[in-house]
Formats: C-alpha cells, sequence, structure tokens
C-alpha cells in the first residue's frame, strides 16, 4: 500500500495517458450533453410558441364563428333576407369550421413532430448522463498498480496542500490513524461539558484516535479554547482545534472562506465537516468518523473505529420513514447534488419520498473510498472547490457519502419497516426497534438517541452497548 498521509501518483505513461484519456472524453460528452440540453430548451420554447399561435387562430377563428352564428340565426329571423343570402351565411360559416379544423390539425402535427424531437432527444441526455456518470465514476476509482492504491489526478492538489502543511509546521503533532471531526460554533460549545465527563484519561488510549473540533473563523477557535480552560470541561482524549477560515487559506479557497463568514445557504455545517474530512485524509488518518456536537461517550472510544469498520464491511445502510417535509427536502436535495442521471437512479433507490437514512449509525469514512467519493465530487463540479460551493444546509454529508456508494452498486440500503414496527426515522429509534434489527440483521449502531436509551429498560442498554448517546438537546 502507499504510505499512510502519502498522495502519490506512481502509474505508468500508459496509466497516466488512459486517465487522461477518459477525462477528455468526459469533457467531449459533458460538451454534447450540454448542446442537447440548449437544444432540448430550443424545442420546448417552439412547442410554447406553436401552441400560442395556434390558440391565438383558435379563439380568432372561434370569435368570428361566433359572429357569424349570431348573423346566421338573426338572418333566420329576418323573413325579408332571401333564401340565397342564408345560403351564403351558411356556407360562410361552414367554411370558418372547416378552417378551424384544419388549423387545429395543422397545429397538433406540428405538435406531435416536436413532442416526438423531444423524446428523441431526452434519450439522447439519458444516454449522456449515464455515460457521464460511468465516466465519472471510472476517475473516482483508486488505481491499484503493482500493490499500491494510486489516486485520480484530481486530487493531486491535496498532495500540495499536505506539504505545505508539513512545511509550515501546521500539522498535528500526533499523527493519528484516526480521527472524529466535530463541527462546533458558540451556541453549541456548552455541549463540551458533557461530552466526555463519563469517562476518563486513564481509559482512553493516547495517540491512536484524535478528535477534531471545527471552529468557523480563528476568533470561535479562540473562544472554544477559552470555554474549555475557564470551565475546566473533561476532554480525556487527544484533541485540537482548528478553523475552517484557516482551513480555507491553506487550501487556496477563498470564496468558500466567504461563503464560510456569510454562512451561505445555512451550509457552514457540512463544509466544516467536509474540510474536517479532507483535512484527516491530508494528515495521514485511515479512517474517519463525523459527529455533531451534541453527543456524550458513554463509554472510551478506544473500540469505536473497529465497530465502525466492522459495520461499515457489511456494506448496507438503513432507512426508515420521514417525518416531515424537511426530512424529504434533504434527501431530494442531496440526490440533485449528483448528475440528473444518477440523482434518477437514486430517487428510484430511495424510493423517494419514502425513505429517510440520516444517523442510524455513526458516518464513516474509510480512507480510499473516501478519496474516490470526493475525486467524483470535484469532478462532478469543476474541482473541490466548485464540490464545496454545492453544498447547503440539505446536503448532508454522509447522506452524500452513502449514495455514492449506493450508485457503485456494492452497498444497499434496507427499509427498516420491513423489520419493525415503527413510522420513525432512523434517527429517532427506539432500543427495541434498534434490537430488533440487531436481531434480523447483526448489525448494532455504535450509538442511539439519549432519549431512546433514557425511556429503555438498563438490560437492553447494557446488552447493545452504544458508545455514544446522539441528540443530547432533545429531551421530551
Amino acid at each position: 500500500m502507499a504510505d499512510k498521509g502519502k498522495l502519490t501518483w506512481r502509474a505508468s505513461r500508459e496509466d497516466h495517458e488512459l486517465l487522461n484519456s477518459t477525462r477528455l472524453e468526459l469533457a467531449v460528452s459533458e460538451e454534447q450533453l450540454s448542446l442537447a440540453r440548449v437544444e432540448n430548451s430550443r424545442l420546448r420554447e417552439e412547442i410554447e410558441a406553436t401552441q400560442r399561435m395556434v390558440a391565438s387562430i383558435e379563439l380568432q377563428a372561434e370569435t368570428e364563428k361566433a359572429r357569424l352564428e349570431r348573423e346566421f340565426a338573426a338572418a333566420i329571423n329576418n323573413l325579408e333576407l332571401g333564401q340565397g343570402e342564408r345560403a351564403l351565411l351558411q356556407e360562410e360559416l361552414a367554411r370558418l369550421n372547416e378552417e378551424i379544423s384544419r388549423t387545429v390539425e395543422v397545429g397538433s402535427l406540428e405538435l406531435a413532430r416536436k413532442d416526438a424531437e423531444i423524446e428523441n432527444l431526452q434519450l439522447t441526455i439519458a444516454e449522456l448522463e449515464q455515460r457521464n456518470s460511468e465516466l465519472a465514476l471510472r476517475l473516482a476509482a483508486p488505481n491499484v498498480i503493482n500493490g499500491s492504491v494510486e489516486i485520480s489526478p484530481l486530487l493531486a492538489s491535496m498532495q500540495e496542500w499536505a506539504l505545505r502543511i508539513d512545511s509550515i509546521g501546521g500539522a498535528a503533532k500526533i499523527r493519528p490513524a484516526h480521527r472524529i471531526v466535530i463541527p462546533i460554533h458558540g451556541p453549541k460549545v456548552t455541549h463540551l461539558a458533557n461530552m466526555f465527563n463519563r469517562i476518563s484519561p486513564k481509559e482512553c488510549l493516547s495517540g491512536e484516535i484524535l478528535v477534531t473540533f471545527v471552529a468557523t473563523t480563528n476568533e470561535e477557535r479562540e473562544t472554544i479554547a477559552n470555554y474549555i480552560k475557564v470551565t475546566g470541561a473533561t476532554i480525556p482524549v487527544d484533541f485540537e482545534i482548528i478553523s475552517a477560515v484557516d482551513l480555507c487559506e491553506l487550501m487556496n479557497l477563498p470564496k468558500i472562506e466567504r461563503r464560510i463568514r456569510e454562512n451561505v445557504l445555512n451550509s457552514n455545517i457540512n463544509t466544516k465537516k467536509f474540510l474536517g474530512i479532507y483535512w484527516s485524509l491530508i494528515t495521514g488518518c485511515e479512517d474517519v468518523v463525523t459527529m455533531d456536537a451534541d453527543v456524550a461517550f458513554l463509554r472510551s472510544p478506544n473500540n469505536l473505529f473497529e465497530k465502525l469498520k466492522d459495520n461499515f464491511s457489511r456494506r448496507v445502510f438503513f432507512a426508515g420513514s420521514p417525518t416531515g417535509d424537511l426530512m424529504r427536502d434533504i434527501t431530494s436535495l442531496s440526490t440533485d447534488y449528483f448528475s440528473p442521471y444518477d440523482a434518477h437512479r437514486l430517487k428510484s433507490i430511495m424510493r423517494y419520498p419514502e425513505l429517510y437514512s440520516w444517523f442510524f449509525d455513526a458516518p464513516y469514512y474509510p480512507r480510499d473510498l473516501t478519496l474516490a467519493f470526493l475525486t467524483h465530487l470535484a469532478t462532478l463540479h469543476q474541482g473541490h472547490e466548485g464540490a464545496f460551493l454545492k453544498l447547503s444546509w440539505h446536503t448532508f454529508d454522509h447522506i452524500l457519502f452513502m449514495y455514492f456508494t449506493l450508485l457503485s452498486g456494492d452497498f444497499r440500503m434496507i427499509d427498516v419497516r420491513d423489520s419493525i414496527a415503527s413510522s420513525n426515522a432512523t434517527d429517532s429509534l427506539s432500543i427495541s426497534d434498534i434490537r430488533r434489527i440487531k436481531d434480523i440483521y447483526d448489525y448494532q449502531p455504535v450509538w442511539a438517541t439519549l432519549q431512546a436509551l433514557i425511556d429503555s429498560e438498563g438490560s437492553q442498554q447494557e446488552r447493545l452497548d452504544f458508545v455514544l448517546a446522539i441528540h443530547t438537546d432533545r429531551i421530551a
């Protein structure tokens, strides 16, 4: 395997040529798709114009027809009007009816022709979208050469970031194998008081796991550090506090820095998680877990990554019912983050709007597959910065990652409603629901909601052996 932390590219010339030809092929295909979409828009505009023209002619003809009908009715009642004059009015009325029918027929034929053109064009667009998706996934896949995992040149900039971090001494002194990324900001800082208060430093292995708190700005980073000092909040694991703004400067992402300062589309929480994931990979982590600040560790995180790695090896995710429009919007906007072709596939997989798949288990990111995932996003959105610019509050980090793995065909989504009598979302299941899922699928998540743990019997908690409680600020 390649050295941990090294984002190297040691492929042969043939491998480089294959990747370059794939990138060129994708660029040509994207250009064809763009032209097809422009043609599709033009045809739709022509159809609308034809529909307006036919409607206008029909309206004029119907108005004239109504006038003639009134005259004909008056002529019948007018005893002084001759038979010949009445016949002429009747002929005129018949002629007008024939003209209306002919206009409608011509317009309908024209519309049918254009509809057929659009239908053919839609097939072309669908084929191009499918091809683009396959090419993008091909570019994202790590290449295994002589036993070493090589990454796409699209991630070459990450090598530069890693070298820059080392040159300025900006990386953590500890280079852990595992990283827990937690975005945090002022209103959530009080969660630090309870996050680790159930475990002691003696229970935690040093140097293996690093908790990375991602603050928004440098000022906020200092506020969080001072809060820990003043309150004496217990953090018995190795940790660091980094600034999202600092990372943007390091990675030369000025647009994202401005976006973070303004919290555009309330996207900061997902942007900070992605920045934390990038930071973790750049500094050599083998795997990453992301979570929100409203968590409480019930036991040492020493075995957290081992449990999550085992769960991930089963290649399944779990989904339940969305409990409102917000969750449906999250599913819809997260699928739309991908190409139109893949978005359609994902909505079919998720039986949109029936399923919602957030926070059944802690979001887990193994290194190689995560590199492929980030490459795919960069491919879709013309670079790392473009991928960040597409984020919003609704585009949840791990939902995007789950969708990427589902597109590969190696993972599947399980509908928990087939196993439990519950209409809850997967981030609010009861302990008995989780136990039922464990009995059927031999899969135990590392966490449950604090509310579920409070409501359950102690014996169930002990049997399921949770590492964390989540949603600690949501107690009924």
